[in-house]
């Protein structure tokens, strides 16, 4: 039993995780049913069970094998992306830079060449880019590989100095205009 849902998770593929799963709850249901025949007819409630957990394996599958597509790029997607090495990610709160931070990481798990990765920052999460925040330690590790733009705006609207700032971020004029500066030096970009 345990056989065909290792099987789907070698091959990676949702279709057959069901199908494993659905095998499975047949045969637990075999050997149920082997050993207690009236089960069936006088317990439905032991049917609903062995579906439910036919459904419960097939969803965690699935949700694992959402993530796990999410990070692993096709040979012709890298090949594609190796053409233009530098990015800018536009982002205006705390999920947004984090997300972009991720997929850095996952540009380069996937053998992506990265020249230049730029994230620009404007809105509400200018405000916790400040010296000794969460944020700060979660940066660290991309000090120096990911440069991240604040916008001097959202500093001015939000009462936030540069020297409040935690350190290796830069000051630029607007959130739009470096933004449109580094598309027109040919930067794929993204907002998130």
């Amino acid at each position: 039993m345990h056989c065909y849902f290792c099987i789907s998770l070698i091959y990676q593929d949702w279709r057959f995780a069901f199908l494993a799963s659905l095998l499975a709850s047949a045969t637990l249901k075999k050997l149920i049913f082997r050993n207690s025949p009236n089960l069936g007819k006088h317990n439905p409630a032991a049917m609903k069970k062995i579906l439910l957990c036919a459904l419960v394996i097939s969803l965690t599958y699935l949700s694992s094998q959402t993530t796990m597509a999410q990070t692993v790029f096709e040979k012709q997607t890298v090949s594609d992306l190796n053409k233009t090495p530098n990015y800018v990610f536009g982002v205006s709160d705390e999920d947004g830079l984090k997300g972009a931070l991720s997929m850095y990481d996952i540009l380069l798990e996937n053998g992506v060449q990265v020249e230049n990765f730029e994230v620009v920052v404007k809105g509400p999460v200018v405000k916790t880019m400040v010296n000794g925040s969460e944020l700060e330690a979660y940066f660290d590790k991309y000090k120096g590989k990911v440069r991240i733009s604040i916008c001097s705006i959202a500093m001015k609207r939000l009462g936030v100095t540069k020297d409040q700032l935690f350190s290796g971020l830069d000051v630029v004029e607007t959130y739009t205009i470096r933004i449109l500066q580094l598309q027109a030096l040919g930067y794929n970009s993204m907002q998130y």
